[in-house]
């Protein structure tokens, strides 16, 4: 009997039904013989073991404890013990309990024999909510892929070259078409190898930290569906989460509606809530945040829009004074210059620091939210340097231009219509008007083809303001209405309120305009009538007198 629970359990489990699993878990359990650990070793540690793996998928922490506790104890070898210790160590990261996460992770590497530099003395180690140090990350990546090439091919081979893929993007030894090459490589051995297990989290990583290379931002966020379902199809919980966050995540970034950002977000954060999961609460609930705020306005408050919210939820204010460890806080930031960007609020950039530098310091590896925040960073520098004439501002768009043109050599879709833009704000800056005008205008026909709405919206308002600046106000006039109807189609309609405004401005200003252009043009020709008038009665008064 316990070995048919056993079984319908693991049927469950194939099936995402990880309650029914659980029960029939339970059961075998119930039925093995008191003396179970001595007569019935090998069916005992594969009940407990798979009973710790669907409580840990359930975030029942009292069971995992529990189960775990039984099996780590009578376990006659360490190898009888390490899935379950790898499951303890997920568990604690879905719970974000980072350092005890860290220090059973470690331990697990020195009881089998792997030497890892550790920073026990470097304070970063308890602050960092990365679960491995991102100095170390190259280490943990480079062993992964050692002993795939010297022991062979196994089950979690593909993991080690999709994580190995990112390393070519950075500064150093960059070589972006290699390590897209590298993510390639990992989902065909994830098929030829019938990996199913690490399917999930082989597709967040590669799609996430090397595909965005080639490929549109939009396919990326499509692409991530297909790991959240492999997760849920093998029970890959965590994969599977982050599959479909990075999903919602790209798709904010590339223009999806925000209607439907807003709801699928929403549900995500009461699902984590529901299951008691800190992990990816607080990432979520900054564009879930961003996306009301965009729909209702800054006065909105994103915590009571939707039922299912408690008061455990930070408010934006408290994310933005308490930003936390570095990648938090750079999205944070991130989402900071969005919002001051697109309701105009430029009085508050001095304190934010450069997304760019800040990466590259922690060195976090680049993805979209990042090359994203780069483009937002340049924006708002161009116009700060346009403001104030200082040359750290220049410096900044220049970088974040810099940043743009070279990745645009690889994917046109993803960065051309973001280096136009920054270019047209740069040549708007030096006064190169002729070629800002041109530049201005490929920026909204590229943003267009490329299928970014609301960087689309965002490039025509940017025009409208130059042309209105350059006082060509039946241009200025067209792209504030081409700006307002793609701020409507994003479903950013408080922003379009707003632009919305600075057209009726323009509109008035524009009647003022003509009505001026109209008076002075009369009162020329009124001029020339009363001229010809006059010089017609002076003939007159000739002929007379020569009479």
């Amino acid at each position: 009997m316990a070995s048919l629970n056993l079984r319908a359990g693991k049927r469950c489990t194939a099936m995402s039904d990880f309650v029914s699993a659980q029960k029939f878990y339970e059961s075998g359990i119930s039925f093995l013989n008191s003396d179970h650990w001595e007569d019935q070793y090998e069916l005992s540690i594969e009940l407990f073991e798979a009973m710790v793996d669907v409580a840990c998928t359930l975030n029942d922490r009292e069971h995992a404890k529990h189960y775990s506790e039984a099996l780590l104890f009578h376990a006659k070898k360490y190898s009888d013990k390490l899935s379950t210790l790898l499951l303890l160590v997920r568990q604690r990261r879905l719970s974000m309990e980072l350092l005890e996460a860290k220090r059973l992770s470690y331990e697990i590497l020195q009881q089998l024999d792997e030497e890892l530099p550790r920073l026990v003395a470097e304070p970063g180690l308890y602050e960092d909510w990365q679960l491995s140090e991102p100095a170390l990350l190259r280490s943990v990546v480079l062993r992964m892929v050692q002993i795939t090439l010297l022991d062979g091919l196994c089950d979690y081979s593909p993991v080690a070259f999709a994580a190995f893929s990112p390393f070519y993007l950075r500064e150093a030894e960059q070589d972006p078409v290699r390590g897209y090459r590298l993510a390639k490589l990992s989902f065909r051995l994830v098929d030829n190898l019938n990996a199913t297990a690490c399917k999930a989290n082989v597709n967040y990583v590669a799609q996430e930290f090397a595909s965005w290379v080639c490929e549109p931002f939009q396919s990326i966020a499509e692409s991530h569906l297909i790991g959240y379902a492999a997760g849920r199809q093998s029970g890959d919980a965590l994969n599977s989460t982050l599959g479909y966050y990075f999903h919602m995540l790209n798709g904010y970034l590339s223009g999806t509606n925000l209607s439907i950002i807003r709801h699928s977000s929403g549900d995500f954060i009461r699902d984590l809530l529901r299951r008691k999961q800190q992990f990816l609460r607080n990432p979520t609930c900054l564009f879930h945040y961003q996306s009301v705020a965009f729909i209702d306005g800054l006065e909105a408050d994103p915590t009571a829009v939707a039922d299912g919210f408690d008061d455990s939820l930070p408010s934006w204010e408290e994310f933005m004074l308490e930003k936390g460890p570095p990648d938090h806080t750079m999205q944070c930031n991130i989402h900071q210059l969005m919002r001051l960007l697109l309701f105009r609020q430029l009085n508050e950039v001095d304190d934010i620091p450069v997304v760019l530098n800040l990466a590259l310091e922690k060195q976090s590896p680049l993805r979209p939210i990042l090359m994203i925040g780069i483009f937002y960073e340049g924006l708002v520098s161009f116009y700060m340097a346009r403001r104030t004439m200082e040359k750290k501002w220049r410096m900044k768009g220049e970088m974040a231009l810099a940043s743009m043109t070279h990745w645009s050599q690889y994917s046109q879709w993803n960065f051309l219509n973001k280096a136009l833009l920054l270019e047209a704000e740069m040549r708007c800056f030096l006064g190169d008007f002729d070629q800002a005008t041109k530049l201005y205008n490929d920026a909204v026909v590229a943003s267009h083809n490329h299928r970014f709405t609301n960087e689309e919206a965002i490039a025509s308002e940017l025009a409208a303001l130059f042309y209105f600046e350059r006082k060509s106000y039946h241009e200025a006039l067209g792209f504030f209405a081409h700006s307002v109807r793609c701020y409507e189609e994003w479903g950013a309609s408080a922003v379009a309120k707003r632009v919305d405004a600075n057209c009726l401005l323009v509109k008035s200003t524009f009647s003022a305009v003509r009505l001026r252009e109209s008076s002075l043009h009369f009162a020329s020709e009124y001029s020339e009538v009363t001229v010809a008038l006059q010089n017609d009665g002076l003939k007159s008064c000739m002929i007379r007198s020569d009479e």
